[in-house]
């Protein structure tokens, strides 16, 4: 990720964290990716904004860890 991507994704993540401090939620993340450095980095990215991640390689969401 790079470029407008993160930037994009780093200003929602933002929101999302003070919408969590504000209303208490609870903020699950979603990665679809099949690589495992890219998993690393989407799970390093939502612990940064204490959401609790979870990844997938499976398009079909049959499998979520």
């Amino acid at each position: 990720m790079e470029g407008s991507d993160l930037n994009w994704i780093n200003a929602q993540s933002e929101r999302l964290k003070n919408l969590k401090e504000k209303y208490h939620l609870v903020i699950l993340t979603l990665d679809y990716v099949n690589d495992i450095e890219m998993t690393k980095k989407c799970i390093e990215h939502a612990k940064k904004y204490n959401f609790i991640p979870m990844t997938t390689k499976d398009i079909t969401l049959n499998s979520i860890n």
